[in-house]
């Protein structure tokens, strides 16, 4: 197994908290550091949304992989019609939170978006679903943005320190000035933990149901 990245501080905490069966490398530029042809499987999960040049990117991709070899994405749509993304762009209230808070560069992207940059990017679609319909997006904003809205009014412009689980289950174990946004913090992880409950179920429920789903997850097939 490899992955790669672009971020140095990235790779560190992968291989802090990750299982040590990864082998990592730093993305040097645009191209990823592999060789043609030499990967069975590539993963993207949440990367495109982040890629400034998707078409190179799949590109890329398309290069690392053998013949016949699969590619899955699972990448956040925040174009598309009925998703919250799409409601506070059409009000203007909120379009860019997620370049805020996740760094997301395409805002536009929809589900046909993304399958026609396969299918022009040399990839032939197998299968595809779709994931994070309403319930799912109703508890991200409840428990992920609101909270971090809150703490932003409180830390000024420091309320990202605390949105990763594993920088944060590090730092509880360290005496810190901030003990009391820690408690608040773990908390906030356990919440979220009861979410997936019921986001778990309105994905197997829902998960060919394509009308207001935030991700789109695809299957193809190096052509």
């Amino acid at each position: 197994l490899y992955g790669c990245d672009v971020s140095t501080v990235a790779l560190k905490y992968a291989k802090e908290f990750g299982s040590g069966k990864v082998t990592y490398k730093k993305i040097k530029g645009k191209k990823l550091p592999f060789k043609d042809n030499y990967f069975d499987a590539c993963v993207a999960l949440d990367v495109i949304e982040h890629v400034s040049d998707i078409d190179f990117f799949l590109k890329e991709v398309r290069r690392v992989l053998k013949k016949d070899g699969l590619f899955f994405s699972h990448t956040p749509t925040e174009g598309q019609p009925l998703t919250h993304t799409w409601f506070w762009s059409k009000i203007r209230l909120g379009s860019k939170m997620t370049f805020r808070r996740y760094g997301h560069v395409h805002p536009e992207l929809t589900h046909s978006q993304i399958q026609d940059k396969l299918k022009r990017g040399g990839f032939m679609i197998i299968k595809k679903n779709y994931s994070e319909h309403i319930i799912f997006q109703f508890l991200s904003i409840l428990i992920y943005f609101i909270p971090l809205e809150i703490l932003e009014l409180i830390l000024k412009n420091k309320a990202d320190l605390y949105k990763d689980k594993g920088i944060m289950i590090s730092r509880s174990k360290k005496k810190s000035e901030n003990k009391y946004i820690i408690y608040f913090r773990n908390l906030w992880i356990h919440l979220s933990y009861l979410a997936r409950l019921l986001t778990y179920w309105e994905l197997e429920l829902f998960k060919f149901f394509w009308i207001g789903a935030l991700k789109i997850n695809i299957l193809a097939i190096k052509r």
